[in-house]
């Protein structure tokens, strides 16, 4: 038999096997990375609150009206939607608590926080001339587009890459009009966004801030790019 007839050596063989085992481990390797990176995904997506609106226009309109038939008047200094993770621990749909400071009246000289629940305006507390409301000044309540103060939400919200676990919506007057801001965190990522936009929803100002780094005993790292 001559030498271009002989098998191949073990050794050849053997680097053969070796070859097709080392690819085989970093197949495995890559699927496990991909899988943990989908885990650790999905774990820090189940923090996150879940809602659509953060008011309806039917709601609104509601409210509205039940403003105008308590105070006579639609001119507030503010309201602010909060939405929150419910105290259930098995349910993704938030609490919501929404408030509202009407501006004075005759029954209120100084004003008054009201809650909106369930339908009915529940009066917390009238204002003293003590209390300072918020804000530069009254703004009419009914000025106010419920479907944009819903996209306004939505969009800077949607800057938040694994949801949030609270959110606060509030109008207020600054300068010449209302304004709109949104802040809202996730309590599992500590991402945090805090933006404001005008009453026709153009964005003003505001800021998206992933954290990157946790340090034990440390203060957390942010890298942060503006709300477009």
């Amino acid at each position: 038999m001559s030498e271009d007839d002989q098998p191949a050596a073990p050794w050849v063989r053997r680097h053969l096997v070796g070859v097709i085992i080392g690819l085989l481990t970093i197949i495995a390797l890559i699927v496990g990375v991909i899988g943990l990176v989908q885990l650790s995904n999905t774990i820090r997506n189940s923090y996150a609150i879940k809602y659509g609106a953060v008011i309806s226009a039917e709601e609104y309109a509601a409210m509205v009206r039940a403003v105008v038939t308590t105070t006579g008047s639609d001119e507030v200094f503010g309201i602010s939607i909060d939405h929150t993770e419910a105290a259930a621990s098995d349910t993704a749909v938030p609490d919501v608590t929404t408030s509202v400071v009407t501006a004075p009246t005759t029954s209120h000289p100084f004003g008054a926080a009201w809650e909106w629940r369930e339908g009915v305006l529940v009066l917390i507390s009238p204002l003293t001339g003590d209390d300072t409301p918020p804000g530069d000044g009254a703004f009419s309540l009914g000025d106010i587009d419920p479907e944009r103060l819903n996209a306004v939400d939505r969009r800077i919200r949607d800057s938040m890459p694994y949801g949030v676990t609270e959110a606060t919506l509030t109008v207020q007057k600054h300068g010449d009009g209302p304004v709109i801001r949104v802040y809202a965190r996730n309590r599992g990522t500590d991402d945090k966004v805090d933006a404001r936009a005008t009453s026709e929803g153009r964005i003003i100002e505001g800021s998206t801030c992933i954290a990157t780094s946790h340090s034990r005993g440390g203060d957390v790292t942010f890298s942060c790019h503006a709300v477009k």
